[in-house]
């Protein structure tokens, strides 16, 4: 496997993880916004985690590459995960 579709699996993978963590955490009333911050967060330290862990050999031109692969699949698998726990979670 490519060091690049290992930083999009990781990635994937920790999208729908901190869709759950979001989803668990909600919106509380003593920090409503945590559950936001969570995204950003994580998705910071899979860039750590693919820029050191992985150790990515890429041309300087290339180097923007270790940021955006698999920022949309992040994204999504966030949110949908985050939507699918909260609307299970909700009582009827």
């Amino acid at each position: 496997m490519k060091q690049l579709d290992q930083v999009f699996w990781i990635r994937a993978f920790l999208g729908a993880t901190t869709g759950l963590l979001s989803g668990a955490v909600g919106f509380s009333d003593d920090m409503p916004y945590i559950g936001l911050l969570l995204g950003p967060i994580m998705y910071i330290l899979s860039y750590l985690l693919a820029k050191y862990a992985v150790r990515l050999n890429l041309p300087q031109q290339e180097s923007h590459k270790i940021f955006t692969t698999g920022l949309g699949s992040f994204i999504a698998l966030w949110l949908f995960t985050w939507i699918i726990h909260y609307t299970i979670s909700l009582p009827p």
